[in-house]
């Protein structure tokens, strides 16, 4: 829906139609959540909101987590730092929520004969003034051309690099650095292959727009492993083992509440993420009363098949209690699957 409003705020314009946030010479870009929450404080300027409020609006199909709230502020306020005079624009409310304090200018307004030129970084706006009676001849009644001549446009300078807040969690004697960007209902897990750094990460525009794409439609998180970038170093003769990787993922999993994820492995972080996903294939999910999952539906395949009084398991059940005395035999096979009974 179109607003056709501009709002004005200390050296920054916010342009909600095209969902743009300049400070006057930079288009600065935002994750479309953490746009949202700007655009709610700055509409209600000068307002408290409450954090359950602020979340209904922003999050309207979804149930998140206040820290989600608070990670979208904590952004904001590092993108638009202080105000002229030193104060912050977004200030918090005790036991409330948040309030933007900043002075707004609302444009309501927006001039059609403004034009607007795409560059390849960044946007401007040029404005000019139109006579009526360079496009209308009185006499005649007739439209002509008005010869009018754009200034030449320049190069945009570079957008100012957006990093997220870098945060640890402790494995072990190892601290684990990581970063969550984005407010998506899908959770990615990022995992790099021999190296990596997350502050390095946001300073290759390629790569950092390939992020921000992630960002743009899940919650993304990013982690440096152990021994590499953020992360604390690890003595050449302890070099991280497949089983301590995959420590290390759900350490980070669990300090950002991730309890379902999809992994994205890059390099020899493919197949630490392919096992660690094989690891994982037979747990359940619960889903209200249902409980669902590979386990569940293998299970019930197993049981069709069970005879009265006879015992059936999987292949990989029959491995899991190897050397426990338990007698298995051969029963057949239940589609790809080998089945075996418990004999004594």
């Amino acid at each position: 829906m179109q607003t056709n409003k501009i709002y004005e705020f200390g050296k920054f314009r916010l342009d909600p139609d095209e969902r743009l946030l300049f400070d006057g010479k930079n288009t600065i870009a935002l994750a479309p959540k953490v746009f949202d929450t700007l655009l709610l404080l700055v509409e209600n300027g000068g307002h408290a909101l409450g954090k359950e409020e602020m979340m209904e609006k922003i999050w309207a199909d979804s149930f998140v987590e206040e820290n989600n709230l608070a990670q979208n502020i904590s952004i904001l306020r590092k993108t638009l730092g202080a105000s002229a005079g030193g104060a912050k624009f977004i200030e918090t409310v005790s036991k409330r929520g948040y309030r933007f304090i900043t002075p707004v200018q609302v444009i309501e307004d927006r001039k059609p004969d403004s034009i607007t030129i795409e560059q390849t970084r960044g946007r401007f706006t040029i404005e000019e003034e139109i006579d009526s009676e360079d496009f209308l001849d009185l006499e005649n009644f007739q439209l002509t051309a008005a010869q009018t001549a754009l200034p030449k446009a320049e190069t945009s300078p570079a957008l100012p690099v957006f990093k997220p807040e870098t945060h640890y969690v402790q494995n072990g004697d190892v601290n684990i650095a990581y970063q969550v960007v984005g407010s998506g209902d899908l959770d990615i897990v990022f995992v790099m292959g021999w190296v990596s750094h997350l502050e390095y990460f946001w300073e290759e525009p390629h790569f950092a727009q390939f992020l921000n794409r992630l960002a743009s439609f899940s919650r993304l998180i990013l982690f440096d492993k152990r021994g590499t970038g953020l992360s604390d170093r690890v003595p050449v003769n302890e070099l991280p083992t497949l089983e301590q990787r995959m420590d290390d993922v759900r350490a980070v999993m669990d300090a950002v509440g991730s309890e379902r994820s999809a992994l994205v492995g890059v390099s020899e972080g493919g197949p630490m993420c392919s096992l660690l996903t094989g690891l994982h294939t037979g747990e359940c999910d619960v889903v209200g009363e249902k409980c669902s999952g590979f386990a569940v539906d293998l299970a019930q395949k197993i049981a069709e098949e069970s005879d009265l009084g006879k015992i059936l398991v999987s292949r990989t059940v029959k491995d899991l209690v190897a050397g426990s005395g338990i007698v298995f035999d051969e029963y057949g096979t239940s589609g790809e699957w080998r089945l075996f009974f418990v004999k004594k």
